[in-house]
C-alpha cells in the first residue's frame, strides 16, 4: 500500500500541468453526465425566475419579472424587479443574444466551473504547496453540489468564482502591497456581491484583517489601502444600488428578497415544530396575510416597500422569540451543511446522491476543522470568512448550494489537512 502511494505521488508530482489537465478532464466528463442525465429546462430550480429577467434586459424591456409567490401585489405594469441580483441576469442576456437557450446557460456553468477548479488549485497551492493545490482541485472536480447546480440559471457559481478571486487577489494584495493590487481585490469583492447578496457578509472580516498589521506596513500605509480596497468595491456596486433607488425610492444593495426570506424562514418561531425548511408553499398564506394587515401599502407596492414590511415583521416576530431563534440559527447548520430537511420540506425523495452529498460534505468540514486546529495561525482568516458567512445564513436560512461561494476555501484548507495526513503515509 506505501508503494502504490509513493508511485502516485511520484507520477502526480513529476508532472504537476500534465496532473491538472488530467483533473479538468474528470470534471468536465462529470458535468458532461449531469447535463446528460438532467438536462437545462425552463422548469429547473431557480431557472424560472432568473431566465425571464434576463430576457427582458435582452428584449430591452428592463430589469421586469414578477413572482406573486414571494410578491402579492406584482403584476402587469408593477413588475420592476431586484429580486435577482445584477451580474448574472446580464451575462445570461447576453449569452440569449441571437439564441434564447438555456443551454447557452448550462454551457457557460460548466466553464465557470472548470474556472472555480483552477482557483482553487492555485489557492491550495499557495496554502500548502503543489501536492495541495492538485487535491483540492481533484475535490472540487468530485464535488457534487457544484457540479448538481450546473443545469440551473442561477448566480451560485459566478458568485463562488467572484468569493474565490476575492480571496486570492486579497492574499496577492497583501503579499505585494501595490495600490493597484487593492484596487483590483475590493473590485471583485463588489463583482461577488453582485452575484450573491450574501458576500456582503464577507466585507467586514476582511476589513479587519486589511486593518491587521502585514509586513511591517505602517498605520497610515494600511488606511491608504483600506481607502483604495473600500473605494473600489463601492464603486462596483454603486450603479445598481443608485438604479435601485431610482426605481424603488428605496436604498436596496443587493436583492428585495432579504426580507421575505427573514419572514418566511421564521414566521414559525414559537410553534412546536420548530426544527424544520420553510417551503415557499407553506410561506405564501404569510406573506399574503403580512400584505393584508398593511393597507398603507396601496394597491400596487413595489417590491422594496414590501420586503421593508416583511423584514419589519421578520424582526418583530425574531425579537418575541429571542431563545427560540437562537435554537433554530444553531440547528440550521444541518440544512446548511447536509440538505437534511430541504429535500423532504419539497415533498421529494431522499436520494442516494443526496447521502454521497451529506459524506462529502462532513468529510470536507471535518478536515477544515482539522486545519483550522493545526495551522490557525495562518488559517484563522479565511476561516473567519468561512464562520461568517455561515452565521449569517444561519439565522436566516440554510441549504446546501447557499454554501458554495465559501466552498473552494473549505476545499483548500481541507486540502492541506489532507496533505499532512498523505505526507504521513509516505513516512510510515
Amino acid at each position: 500500500m506505501r508503494t502504490l502511494i509513493q508511485r502516485l505521488d511520484r507520477i502526480a508530482l513529476a508532472s504537476p500541468a500534465r496532473s491538472l489537465l488530467l483533473i479538468l478532464s474528470i470534471a468536465l466528463v462529470l458535468a458532461g453526465a449531469r447535463l446528460a442525465s438532467n438536462p437545462p429546462t425552463l422548469h429547473e430550480d431557480q431557472t424560472d425566475n432568473w431566465w425571464p429577467v434576463a430576457l427582458n434586459v435582452l428584449h430591452g424591456n428592463g430589469f421586469r419579472h414578477c413572482l406573486p409567490l414571494y410578491f402579492p401585489a406584482c403584476g402587469p405594469g408593477n413588475d420592476l424587479s431586484a429580486m435577482r441580483e445584477p451580474l448574472p441576469v446580464l451575462v445570461y442576456a447576453g449569452l440569449a443574444f441571437g439564441r434564447e437557450d438555456v443551454w447557452s446557460v448550462a454551457l457557460f456553468k460548466v466553464f465557470l466551473f472548470l474556472m472555480i477548479l483552477l482557483l482553487v488549485h492555485r489557492l491550495g497551492r499557495a496554502l500548502g504547496g503543489e501536492r495541495a493545490g492538485l487535491m483540492a482541485a481533484l475535490a472540487w472536480a468530485l464535488y457534487l453540489p457544484a457540479v448538481q447546480v450546473i443545469p440551473q440559471v442561477g448566480g451560485d457559481l459566478l458568485a463562488t468564482l467572484g468569493c474565490t478571486g476575492a480571496v486570492l487577489t486579497f492574499r496577492h494584495a497583501q503579499d505585494r502591497g501595490r495600490v493597484r493590487d487593492w484596487a483590483v481585490a475590493g473590485a471583485i469583492l463588489g463583482a461577488a456581491v453582485l452575484c450573491r447578496t450574501a458576500v456582503m457578509a464577507l466585507v467586514v472580516p476582511l476589513g479587519l484583517v486589511l486593518w491587521r498589521p502585514w509586513r511591517g506596513q505602517g498605520l497610515r500605509t494600511r488606511t491608504a489601502h483600506a481607502v483604495v480596497y473600500g473605494t473600489a468595491f463601492l464603486l462596483l456596486i454603486a450603479p445598481w444600488t443608485l438604479r435601485n433607488r431610482a426605481v424603488f425610492g428605496e436604498w436596496v444593495v443587493g436583492s428585495t428578497l432579504t426580507g421575505y426570506n427573514l419572514l418566511r424562514h421564521n414566521h414559525h418561531l414559537g410553534s412546536e415544530d420548530l426544527y424544520r425548511y420553510i417551503a415557499a408553499d407553506e410561506a405564501e398564506p404569510v406573506t399574503n396575510a403580512v400584505v393584508d394587515r398593511h393597507p398603507e401599502l396601496g394597491p400596487h407596492p413595489n417590491e422594496a416597500q414590501v420586503d421593508a414590511v416583511y423584514r419589519a415583521e421578520g424582526r418583530a416576530i425574531v425579537a418575541a422569540h429571542r431563545w427560540e431563534h437562537i435554537k433554530l440559527s444553531l440547528w440550521r447548520a444541518v440544512p446548511l451543511w447536509t440538505n437534511w430537511g430541504v429535500v423532504q420540506a419539497y415533498g421529494e425523495a431522499w436520494k442516494p446522491v443526496d447521502t454521497v452529498m451529506l459524506v462529502m460534505q462532513v468529510i470536507l468540514l471535518l478536515l477544515f476543522l482539522e486545519d483550522l486546529v493545526e495551522e490557525a495561525a495562518t488559517t484563522w482568516w479565511m476561516a473567519l470568512l468561512v464562520l461568517v458567512f455561515c452565521a449569517t445564513h444561519m439565522v436566516v436560512v440554510c441549504r446546501m448550494r447557499y454554501l458554495l461561494p465559501v466552498m473552494p476555501m473549505v476545499i483548500a484548507l481541507g486540502a492541506r489537512a489532507l496533505d499532512r495526513h498523505w505526507r504521513r503515509a509516505l513516512r510510515v
